[in-house]
């Protein structure tokens, strides 16, 4: 290396140029267990090679591709002098105009966990990246306690004739704890900020025009400001339990918690099912009903999907969960998650390294924050490789076998309303062009209010009851009465059907009556008036219309009753009503 720092501290560069000689041992900088640093107008640039292709050979050797290399030292290496595993650059100022070429490499040697990252990395010209401004390794764990923050940087001259982004991981691995601020950073070069590895907690601010959104079927939309208007997977967005279309519909799942009770208690776990508080409110007038899971027991199904699977389908899939009174988070099943899908056939999932038949939801889609309140946990599962033949897929929860194997309230994960959709991917004969960007602004947006089990596409839902007073469609309140006037009945009459409905029939001969089905708990109220002069005459009531009230010969009078639909009998029940009411 031009530069080699190990366990340094309170560094300050300045107007420093390192230019490396051309073999893959030398490097422009190495920082190893190194912090509090600040390096400011610099010039690193690796030997590299021209871009273009060396299909005829005869291209110089270049050197260490990274200009700058932050990274750690394994175990048992000059431990006198500290614990040096510590990542290096940490807590350190990279800014004032300075120039890398090749770019940042953010690692642990694939043996440490990266421990810290620069406050700040601003101002910057990386040129000849060979795949982004900064890589982090990710083989390992990322524990920082600070983020970092990319901001006012520029990429120039692409070497690879691949995809060039600012900030990579280098693995498919799960998310951690990165933390990262992109802000301003130049689309000249490239559009996209974060490469497809990339799954932790991002913020983008000063959103150049034409920057890619950064899509990940393995995480959530990072917010996003542009600058008009904010994206993203934003706390309470489209989570109001109010009519949202589903543009891929819902799968059947149980959310019944006296099953989810009987459930458990076959799987070995309790279920409280009173005394629950869900997500729109108490649970005696919650519609989204919900119940706790306690104790150490098994998971168990709520939802089964049969079909084939082809790589690139996915589900969109979760539920409305918090952890008991007594933990942080909830936790449970397979890595800790509280649900899942798990296939049973070979197909497998993609993005989860502990296994591939089944997914790993809360990194990724899960919250951060300790005893969190409610909150919808949707995520994406995307199939890696499929099976055409047909076998199912559970969606399964879990009580929480890491929970102390006791089986009191408080020790478990509790739910409410869980959900799953399936959208067919681009090899999926039944493919129907949906984009990547339409899953995730549904996942972020559309499948995180009161989601109902088994609707069509394209449906308006929700699992609440609404209120329509005030509300008007086409200029007319939604489910406001209706009346009907008849000066001059006689023969045969239908009578409305419509909830509310009121007619008036001021008879001018006999009348037999009849009515069509209504909806049920659906009422209409008939008036039988009598007239003036002439009569009086007779009313006989519809065949599905119970107990018909006798309608009254007096002149000048009216008989009064109200009809209720009984969707289970399929006819209609009348009250008790009244007779030879004056007019």
């Amino acid at each position: 290396m031009s530069y080699w720092g190990e366990q340094e501290s309170n560094l300050d560069l300045y107007n420093v140029g390192m230019n490396p000689v051309g073999y893959l041992a030398a490097g422009g900088m190495e920082q190893t267990a190194s912090w509090v640093e600040t390096i400011g107008q610099l010039n690193y640039s690796p030997s590299t090679i021209s871009p273009g292709s060396c299909e005829a050979g005869g291209c110089s050797q270049p050197s260490y591709p990274y200009g700058l290399r932050c990274d750690s030292e394994s175990g048992g290496i000059n431990n006198g002098g500290g614990s040096g595993t510590n990542t290096g650059c940490a807590a350190s100022t990279i800014t004032g105009g300075a120039f890398i070429g090749g770019g940042i490499k953010i690692d642990g040697g694939g043996v440490n966990s990266i421990t810290a990252m620069p406050y700040e990395i601003g101002d910057m010209l990386f040129e000849q990246a060979p795949s982004a401004a900064v890589v982090v390794d990710n083989r390992t764990a990322i524990d920082t306690t600070s983020c970092l923050w990319m901001h006012d940087d520029s990429l120039q001259d692409n070497v690879t004739a691949t995809t060039v982004y600012y900030l990579a991981y280098t693995n498919q691995e799960s998310p951690t704890l990165g933390c990262y601020k992109l802000d301003d950073l130049a689309t000249s070069l490239t559009s996209n900020y974060t490469n497809p590895n990339f799954n932790d907690a991002v913020s983008i601010d000063r959103v150049p025009y034409g920057t890619m959104l950064p899509l990940n079927t393995s995480s959530s939309t990072p917010p996003i400001n542009d600058g008009v208007e904010q994206q993203g997977a934003n706390r309470g967005s489209g989570a109001g339990f109010g009519p949202q279309i589903l543009p891929f519909g819902s799968l059947a799942i149980d959310n019944s918690p006296a099953d989810w009770a009987t459930d458990c208690t076959a799987a070995g776990c309790t279920a409280v099912t009173t005394n629950v508080s869900c997500p729109d409110g108490p649970q005696a007038a919650s519609k989204m009903q919900c119940a706790e899971l306690d104790g150490p027991g098994s998971a168990f199904n709520i939802g089964t999907w049969t079909g084939s699977t082809y790589a690139g389908d996915q589900f969109i899939y979760g539920c409305y969960i918090r952890p008991g009174a007594n933990f942080s988070f909830p936790t449970g099943l397979q890595n800790q998650d509280a649900f899942m899908l798990w296939t049973h056939g070979t197909d497998t999932f993609a993005g989860n390294p502990y296994g591939t038949s089944y997914t790993y939801p809360s990194f990724g889609f899960g919250t951060r924050l300790a005893h969190n309140t409610w909150y919808p946990e949707i995520a994406i599962a995307a199939i890696a490789s499929g099976e055409t033949t047909s076998h199912t897929i559970n969606f399964m929860i879990g009580s929480g076998n890491g929970n102390s194997g006791t089986a009191s309230a408080g020790y478990g994960n509790q739910f409410s309303n869980c959900r799953w959709a399936f959208i067919p991917g681009p090899n999926n004969p039944a493919y129907a062009g949906v984009t990547q960007d339409e899953i995730a602004y549904a996942r972020d947006n559309q499948y995180r209010g009161a989601v109902p089990s088994n609707v069509s596409a394209g449906t308006a839902v929700t699992e609440e009851t609404i209120s329509t007073n005030g509300y008007q469609v086409n200029g007319v309140p939604l489910n406001a009465p209706s009346e009907t006037y008849s000066a001059s009945a006689s023969g045969a009459v239908t009578l409305p059907s419509t909830d509310r409905a009121e007619a008036i029939y001021v008879l001018n001969g006999n009348v037999t009556a009849s009515i069509g089905s209504g909806t049920g708990g659906g009422k209409v109220t008939i008036f039988v008036c009598q007239p003036a002069s002439g009569g009086p005459y007779t009313w006989t009531w519809p065949t599905n219309w119970k107990g018909g009230v006798t309608v009254g010969t007096m002149a000048s009078t009216c008989s009064e009753q109200t009809g209720t639909y009984l969707a289970g009998f399929g006819d209609w029940h009348g009250d008790a009503g009244s007779t030879n009411v004056p007019q």
